[in-house]
């Protein structure tokens, strides 16, 4: 009778990372590796620069925290009042302390400018408004006749 030769034990596998495996990723690899993508968690090779299971950067760089980042954000904060909001938050979200700070300050600079751009705003229009009054008094016409019913 034919008897097959006994063939010798394989070797170990390295080991496997147990985090789920990103779709897209042939498995296993070694631990080694993979990473874990900090969003989704899924384990993906190291030399991905995008998560496949979530799109998300694997490689983020972190924000500038600069004398000129500051500057530039908060000119942006005051300047141009509801644009500040995006920086703003977006340093809030922020891992990092020094950044949350930055972020926070813009938006509260953001709020405040926004709060002093309307209320000038509105003084601006009800000055208009009183010395249209005051011209139009002696006239006989009527503000709303004037305005074509704006007021």
């Amino acid at each position: 009778m034919d008897q097959e030769p006994q063939q010798p034990p394989k070797p170990p596998a390295p080991p496997v990372a147990n985090a789920n495996i990103a779709p897209g990723v042939n498995q296993p690899m070694p631990a080694d590796l993979i990473t874990v993508c900090a969003t989704c968690g899924s384990a993906v090779p190291k030399y991905y620069t995008f998560c496949p299971n979530c799109g998300k950067s694997l490689n983020a760089k972190p924000l500038s925290t600069s004398t000129f980042t500051m500057i530039w954000m908060y000119g942006v904060s005051v300047f141009l009042p509801p644009l500040g909001l995006w920086p703003g938050i977006k340093y809030f979200k922020s891992e990092d302390p020094k950044a949350q700070r930055i972020g926070m300050i813009a938006i509260l600079l953001t709020i405040a400018s926004t709060l002093i751009t309307v209320w000038l705003s509105y003084a601006l229009v009800q000055n208009y408004v009183n010395q249209l009054n005051g011209i139009l008094q002696g006239t006989g016409i009527t503000p709303q006749q004037a305005t074509g019913g704006l007021f």
